[in-house]
């Protein structure tokens, strides 16, 4: 089974490259626009990895998040 990787990227340009480049590499990828949306992901099912952008727009940035 691919490893689950998910992208959190408030730039859909970004956060649609990492996504094609992640699944063209054999990985299983999930993008989401902010940081809430992708917690509340995590909690139904745990990926393997995340790629969070440090400067999300919103009240939840990247490094928040991952605290």
């Amino acid at each position: 089974m691919a490893k689950l990787i998910y992208v959190v990227e408030d730039d859909e340009n970004i956060r649609v490259l990492l996504s094609v480049a992640l699944k063209s590499q054999g990985y299983a990828a999930a993008s989401f626009a902010n940081a809430a949306a992708a917690l509340a992901a995590m909690e139904q099912n745990p990926p393997d990895r995340v790629i969070f952008d440090i400067l999300l727009e919103g009240e939840l940035d990247g490094i928040s998040a991952l605290r």
